[in-house]
C-alpha cells in the first residue's frame, strides 16, 4: 500500500509522498540538546520525497540582551552552491554534523524547505570546493522565551556586528510574545537573507 501524508516535523508542515504505512518508523534523535525526527523505512528500496514548509521571523538583536545567558550554542559553519532563484541550495556544518538544504523563494514569511544529514566530511569537501562566493561563520545560541524556541545567530568574519534572532511558527498568523532584547523585526528585508549575507556581507554596508 502507497499513499500521501502530512505531517508536523520541527515545527515545519512535512508531505510524504510513495510511503508504505506499515513500514515507516519514527525515530528521535538529540544533536547538540536539539530533537531530530529521523524516518526510517524497513525497506531500503523505498524513497521518501519529504517537503517541509518552514515559516520564520527574523529580527535584530540588542547584542547585551539576555539571551547570551543561553545555556546552549554551537558553531555554525555554511555556505551556497546555489543562490539563485527559484531555489537556494546550502550546504552547513552545524556543531560538527553536516547538512544540505533547498529553499524555495520566499512568499511572505515562508518558503518549500528540503533538508537531509550528510556526513561531515562531505560537508567540509562542499564548502571548500562547491560553494560560491563567501562562507558564513557564526554561533548559534538556543533561548527559550513564554515556551518557544529562539535560535541567535552571532554572526563572525565579514559579518561581524550583525546579530539575527529567528523564530519558527507553526502557521503565518501564529501570535507570539517578542523577548525584550528584540529589535526591528527583519522578516522580509532580503539584506538579511544568509544566501544575501554570503554575497554582501554585512561590513560592506557600512562603508
Amino acid at each position: 500500500m502507497q499513499g500521501i501524508c502530512t505531517r508536523r516535523f520541527r515545527g515545519k508542515t512535512l508531505g510524504i509522498r510513495g510511503f508504505h504505512p506499515e513500514k515507516l518508523a519514527i525515530h528521535h534523535q538529540v544533536a547538540g540538546g536539539i530533537r531530530h525526527d529521523i524516518l526510517l523505512s524497513s525497506s531500503q528500496t523505498d524513497t521518501f520525497i519529504i517537503m517541509g514548509i518552514e515559516i520564520e521571523r527574523k529580527f535584530l538583536v540588542d547584542p547585551d540582551g539576555t539571551w547570551n545567558q543561553a545555556e546552549r550554542h554551537l558553531h555554525c559553519h555554511q555556505g551556497y552552491i546555489s543562490s539563485l532563484a527559484p531555489c537556494s541550495m546550502r550546504v552547513r556544518l552545524l556543531g560538527g554534523r553536516g547538512y544540505l538544504t533547498m529553499k524555495s523563494k520566499r512568499d511572505g514569511i515562508q518558503r518549500e524547505e528540503f533538508e537531509y544529514e550528510i556526513p561531515a566530511e562531505d560537508a567540509s569537501h562542499m564548502l571548500e570546493h562547491f560553494c560560491d562566493a563567501g562562507l558564513i561563520e557564526k554561533t548559534r545560541y538556543y533561548t527559550r522565551h513564554e515556551g518557544m524556541l529562539w535560535e541567535v545567530d552571532v554572526f563572525e568574519g565579514a559579518n561581524k556586528g550583525l546579530i539575527l534572532a529567528e523564530i519558527e511558527l507553526e502557521s503565518t498568523d501564529q501570535e507570539i510574545i517578542l523577548p525584550e532584547w528584540v529589535l526591528e523585526e527583519v522578516s522580509g528585508d532580503p539584506r538579511y537573507f544568509n544566501a544575501m549575507l554570503a554575497n554582501h556581507p554585512y561590513s560592506t554596508w557600512l562603508g
